[in-house]
């Protein structure tokens, strides 16, 4: 089996967009954005939901969760604190927002906590 090609632009075709709203501290559909100043995403990044990582390395795994897969527009400085580690405690103080509603964690899934 070949090595499969990526790219961010297949991506934001692929998946549904959504952005962090640092007023209400909520992920909220990319078509809410127009209701807010431009200004404000000056900073922001794109973020993978479910970490790229996983299906790179691990292509099997990451087709059981890739139904959760979305991209979320993030200040940058939120993209660096969610793949630097930072714990959930002091993400929630900083962000006002549960890591793990902005970055896929297996050990969440498992216990159901992405079921709607």
């Amino acid at each position: 089996m070949g090595k499969q090609n990526y790219s961010m632009k297949d991506d934001m075709k692929k998946y549904p967009h959504y952005f962090f709203d640092e007023f209400t501290r909520s992920i909220l559909p990319e078509s809410e954005m127009s209701e807010r100043n431009p200004i404000l995403f000056r900073n922001y990044q794109r973020h993978h939901f479910v970490e790229k990582s996983i299906r790179k390395s691990n292509p099997t795994e990451y087709a059981r969760f890739e139904y959760l897969q979305k991209m979320i527009y993030v200040p940058a400085e939120m993209n660096y604190d969610l793949s630097s580690g930072m714990g959930e405690k002091l993400f929630f103080e900083k962000w006002g927002i549960n890591k793990y509603d902005a970055v896929f964690n297996k050990q969440k899934w498992l216990e159901n906590y992405y079921d709607i």
